[in-house]
Formats: structure tokens, sequence, C-alpha cells
């Protein structure tokens, strides 16, 4: 019962995929890239760590967010991208709709770019 319950108040209820597994291109690499408010992030984490599956915090290296992230099934990395508030969550999801309409960008670099360029608009 009790994990019932935490698992109903664990459900994020802003949340989206981004990152290549959105707007391309896959790889065999590719990680699984969900971005969600921080006070679902907060609950995921405290979930995640009540049924045992440990994450490991990080900062992105360009500084545009922080995280944790965590194995799960056939994704050796589930990143959770922690958005600080509602903005900044539909600022990203605004900017993943954007390279979702484009053609994918294969280089790295340039779709790092492109996505900074549309969180920008």
């Amino acid at each position: 019962m009790e994990f019932d319950l935490m698992f109903e108040e664990a459900a994020p209820k802003h949340i989206f995929i981004t990152g290549t597994r959105a707007y391309g291109p896959v790889s065999d690499i590719s990680d699984l890239d969900i971005a969600m408010t921080k006070l679902d992030a907060d609950v995921l984490e405290d979930f995640l760590r009540f049924v045992g599956i440990k994450t490991v915090h990080h900062k992105d290296i360009n500084s545009a967010y922080e995280g944790f992230y965590f194995p799960l099934g056939e994704y050796d990395k589930v990143q959770i991208i922690v958005l600080e508030n509602q903005n900044t969550f539909n600022k990203w999801y605004k900017a993943t709709e954007a390279m979702k309409a484009i053609p994918p960008i294969y280089d790295r670099k340039e779709r790092v770019k492109r996505f900074g360029e549309f969180l920008e608009v």
C-alpha cells in the first residue's frame, strides 16, 4: 500500500522527452533525456531511492542545467534534466518542439548551438 501511494505521488506532472531520442539523430550511444520541473524531479528521485535505484548528480558542461541519471532497462543512462521553474520548463519544451520541426543535425556542436538558439526565442 505504501508503495502504491508513493508511486502515485512520484508520477511527474510536467515531463517530456528531449534530446536526440526526441528530435534525432538517434545513435547506439544515445541516452534517454527526460526534462521535468525541479519539484517533479525531487519527488521522482525520492521514489527511486525508495525502490533502491541509485542516482548520480551532474551539471551540464555548458551549465545549462543540472540533473541526475540512473540506469533503466535497455538504457545505460536515463538522464533527468531538472528545470528550475515552469518558465524554464516551457522554454525547453518549445525548443525541443522546434528541433523536431527541422531535419536532424548530425554534428553535436551544431545541434547544441541550434537548441540554445531556440531556447533564446
